[in-house]
């Protein structure tokens, strides 16, 4: 097994633009691993100028929800993504957390179907073009997994509501993935309460598609 980090830190102070890279090398194990991620997000809280934003590459074997360590210790992915959350990690509060994740998520394997489309020229004979069997969706959630979605009684839909005034706003002007941007800009910078306690929501995107989208 083989995993590679790539850690990342893009700061902005003066209009100047700087660039931290971190690696750890090829096979860490477990602890290392959490180690290396723990000291690299608490050097982000320790950063007193601003920070634009954060990316982070994971390279590894692995399966539905995990990377794999050469010690044969699995760490969840939804963990480091935890790390890096609003109370964890305060100095990347409204700013992009960017995570990167090459590793297998399961033993499947998709040989996709067969298009209509005119087969094409291989040296060794024509066949026809194949596509993913899934390919080309963008479904939006209204909240992160295992969470409530949240509905008012008066005026429907938290989700929805913001969509429709987005659109009226901007109409067909923005791509599909920067509409919904500004939709869960708006929905995450609204307070809500549920049962007399605060709650908040963020929406959740996941795209496979191939082309740009406006309404």
């Amino acid at each position: 097994t083989e995993l590679s980090i790539f850690l990342e830190r893009s700061l902005f102070q003066h209009s100047e633009s700087s660039h931290s890279l971190d690696m750890i090398g090829k096979t860490p194990s477990f602890l290392d691993l959490l180690g290396k991620i723990t000291s690299f997000r608490d050097g982000l809280n320790e950063i007193k100028d601003d920070i634009a934003c954060c990316l982070v590459t994971l390279m590894s074997h692995g399966e539905e929800g995990f990377i794999k360590m050469k010690d044969g210790e699995k760490v969840s992915l939804d963990d480091i993504f935890e790390m890096f959350n609003n109370k964890n990690c305060p100095a990347l509060q409204e700013k992009p957390k960017i995570f990167i994740i090459q590793a297998c998520r399961g033993e499947r394997r998709d040989s996709g179907v067969e298009t209509d489309d005119e087969p094409m020229d291989l040296d060794d004979g024509s066949e026809k073009k194949r596509l993913p069997t899934f390919s080309d969706y963008f479904i939006i959630y209204p909240t992160q997994a295992d969470h409530v979605a949240l509905r008012d009684p008066r005026t429907g839909s938290v989700m929805i509501k913001e969509m429709t005034e987005v659109f009226k706003q901007y109409g067909n002007k923005w791509h599909i993935a920067d509409f919904f941007t500004i939709v869960n800009n708006r929905v995450v910078h609204r307070d809500f309460n549920l049962c007399n306690k605060p709650i908040k929501i963020s929406l959740v995107m996941e795209s496979t598609l191939t082309k740009f989208v406006y309404f």
